[in-house]
């Protein structure tokens, strides 16, 4: 273990020896002390020494890092017991103008675990449970070999986030969490050993030069990617979308490793990693930009095999200096790189031209039925099907991570991206726990959101798919439980099934759910101001893809078990699932994201929901969802959802959802469903000329006054005029989910 890996676990033991004493443990002991007796609770003696040993230089180095990490503050041992962590939103403002008052309770971080109203909270760990948490699992760690340091500190840093997370640093730095403290404390001090290691020279540690260098990398053209050319056939759409957006999250984790790999530096340098997307803080060496080029040059070639250009990592970088950690000089370095970064995407424009003549030099009948980009020869299971070597890969990709609770990785430069996933050699190994929500299992965590509808057991089910299948006489599926469910399948499952009369009710739609936070760059550069720190910025990524990876995932696991998560985290997801579900799930995400971010004004959420038949093409249909988010996007609402091709602002969706159930209600009988098609009618009404605005409101009091008696004091009947007033077309979204949902199927 060389000098490097003992100042990473220094500072790791240091956040761990915090807990120990807010725990109660030893209240008069020192922090090297408190340290110390957490190596021993967790039974690591084989670093036992080195941790408490005084090393000059190890521990200017950690000092430093730690002053960068939060300028002017000094690591709190003693705090108010009723301190809690703030939600980071509380520290973004464009105007200085947002107050939040929302909290983490002191719980190990899980999906469950959303920030609340202090007053809300009941029950949690605290301290102490916090800290017995660590010694329970800290058998999973004692368990590593510390001379696998990229594996083992990689785990370390899973273990502590998970228990260290909702841990405010300081009373005055309340909405810093002492894991991203720590964290960010880490990644500084690597990136200055580093520099000086490099040098051959310990000595001007504080020197004001440009010691830093942050780079971000993208995969710019991730929908072409993931969705291209599914257009000729559906065979095989959900394995291959599955592994297109797996193939993208983890090809991001193994070129941010192979720059960590550049730079000598471990992986915990990886400050952000989602969405396709990393920042990482590295030294700044004289070949930085040579070393940059070249892994781009070779990552790109790679991917013009499989799109011809079509997708491309994009890399930029901005180097800077100590006196820069501080607020908004601090700004000013992520504003320019957030710069270069946009320039560098601006230049990856696709030439069309050049990919036609790629794809002009295949014969027709040799053109891959998938992707409609490469020769291919002819399915294994599938005579009728030809499939290229891409395609089939992928299909083979999506087939083994629907089986997998890991991946393993080859961090090294000498394979393919290809190569690189599920790596078998021990050499430059890296393993990822990819499963969900179980408990710390000692590996590297990576939160992938990859829910797959599956086929049950379950009798209802059963019965519904049978009648649907005799009712378009197709052939009977074998439908085995626990298999993937099949998109067919998957918009019938919205049925509902009269099996004594062997007819069903509902439409087979899929439902396409596309969201995204618009101007997340925009809180990342000038959101924080004054507070613009790193921990700040480690906490807000984190946050926003904790949300999709953590909140939502859970949600497919529990409640919606009929959407496909084709891919979420970073900032954005798209689904596509059973139709009835989309619309709840979209229900759902409004209010708990709103809640989530305390109703920020600048945290603002577009979403576009698209309805298609399920043998369309997925290509085409999630074109037709990117078109609907545009709309949102464009609205006068800064939060917005796009249905039915009817924009609305966010809150009046959160309205209007539930009334659907009020309409459903309406309906006794198979012909009952025609008044729903009146309702729709007036809304078209009242929205044209005035003269035609007063006769709708008497064809409603006579049709009304026919169909149901005196309706004055029907709850929904009396109300329905004056909401059709209030809303217009924006009503009959919920009109037409009833209507939708009653049809009988033809």
């Amino acid at each position: 273990m060389n000098k490097l890996h003992e100042i990473i676990l220094k500072i790791f033991f240091e956040a761990i020896g915090v807990l120990r004493h807010r725990a109660g443990r030893d209240k008069d002991f020192s922090l090297k002390m408190e340290v110390f007796s957490a190596v021993e609770d967790m039974g690591l003696s084989s670093i036992e020494t080195m941790l408490v040993e005084n090393d000059a230089i190890v521990d200017e180095f950690i000092s430093l890092a730690c002053k960068y990490s939060l300028p002017d503050q000094n690591l709190t041992l003693e705090i108010p017991g009723n301190i809690r962590l703030k939600t980071i939103f509380s520290q973004i403002s464009m105007d200085n103008s947002f107050e939040s008052n929302l909290v983490y309770p002191l719980n190990e971080l899980n999906p469950e675990i959303l920030p609340l109203k202090i007053e809300s909270i009941k029950e949690e760990d605290g301290y102490e449970g916090l800290y017995k948490k660590i010694i329970k699992s800290s058998d999973k760690i004692t368990d590593k070999d510390f001379s696998d340091f990229n594996n083992t500190i990689l785990a370390f840093s899973s273990f502590l986030e998970k228990y260290l997370f909702t841990v405010p640093f300081s009373p005055e730095f309340d909405s810093v969490s002492l894991f991203d403290y720590a964290l960010s404390s880490v990644a500084i001090a690597t990136a200055l050993y580093r520099y000086h290691e490099e040098k051959q020279d310990f000595s001007g540690i504080e020197k004001d030069d440009k010691k830093f260098c942050l780079i971000q990398g993208y995969f710019s053209g991730i929908h072409p990617f993931i969705l291209a050319n599914i257009q000729k056939t559906n065979k095989y759409a959900g394995k291959i979308l599955r592994a297109r957006s797996f193939f993208i999250s983890i090809s991001s984790e193994i070129i941010a490793h192979r720059i960590c790999n550049l730079f000598q530096i471990p992986p915990t340098s990886i400050m952000m990693n989602a969405g396709g997307k990393f920042t990482i803080l590295a030294p700044n060496l004289k070949d930085t930009q040579k070393k940059l080029l070249h892994l781009a040059e070779k990552v790109n070639k790679e991917l013009y095999k499989i799109n011809y250009g079509q997708t491309k990592f994009v890399f930029a970088s901005h180097s800077f200096s100590n006196s820069e950690f501080k607020g908004k000089s601090l700004h000013y370095v992520f504003k320019e790189l957030c710069q270069n970064f946009e320039h560098k995407k601006s230049l990856n424009v696709p030439d069309k031209s050049k990919i036609q003549k790629e794809i002009e030099k295949i014969s027709t009948n040799e053109l891959c039925h998938i992707c409609s980009q490469h020769s291919g020869k002819q399915d294994s299971n599938d005579e009728n099907l030809i499939i290229c070597s891409i395609c089939d890969y992928m299909k083979s990709l999506g087939t083994k991570i629907a089986q997998e609770d890991s991946v393993s990785i080859f961090e090294g430069q000498k394979l393919s991206l290809e190569d690189s996933i599920f790596y078998k050699e021990k050499e430059q190994k890296i393993v990822f726990d990819i499963s969900y929500n179980k408990p710390f299992s000692g590996d590297i965590q990576k939160r992938l959101v990859n829910y797959i509808p599956h086929y049950t057991n379950s009798p209802i089910e059963n019965k519904k798919f049978t009648l649907y299948e005799k009712t378009f006489k197709k052939e009977e599926n074998s439908r085995i439980p626990g298999t993937p469910m099949m998109f067919e399948y998957i918009a019938a499952s919205s049925l509902e099934a009269n099996v004594s009369k062997e007819f069903l009710i509902g439409r087979t739609f899929l439902g396409v759910l596309e969201a995204d936070i618009d101007n997340l760059s925009q809180l990342f550069t000038i959101g924080f101001g004054k507070f613009c720190l790193f921990t700040n910025l480690l906490n807000l990524s984190r946050t926003v893809d904790y949300f999709f990876t953590g909140w939502l995932n859970k949600q497919l696991q529990a409640k919606f078990k009929s959407i496909y998560a084709i891919f979420a985290g970073g900032d954005d997801l798209l689904l596509i699932g059973n139709y009835l579900e989309i619309y709840e799930l979209a229900y759902e995400l409004i209010r708990r994201f709103k809640f989530y971010s305390g109703s920020h004004n600048d945290v603002h959420l577009s979403l576009g929901i698209y309805l298609s038949e399920s043998d369309n093409y997925i290509e085409q249909i999630t074109k037709k969802v990117r078109l609907e988010i545009k709309k949102s996007k464009l609205s006068e609402d800064k939060n917005a959802i796009t249905i039915l091709g009817i924009s609305m602002a966010n809150d009046t969706y959160i309205k209007l959802y539930p009334v659907w159930q009020n309409f459903d209600s309406l309906i006794e009988g198979e012909n009952s469903v025609r008044f729903l098609l009146k309702i729709l009618v007036w809304i078209r009404m009242s929205q044209s000329s005035k003269k035609a605005n007063l006769d709708w409101q008497e064809l409603y009091k006579k049709h009304v006054t026919r169909k149901f008696g005196d309706y004055q004091n029907h709850v929904i009947l009396s109300k329905l005029p004056q909401e059709i007033e209030e809303y217009g077309n924006e009503l009959s979204v919920p009109v037409s989910i009833a209507l939708h949902k009653n049809l009988k199927l033809y």
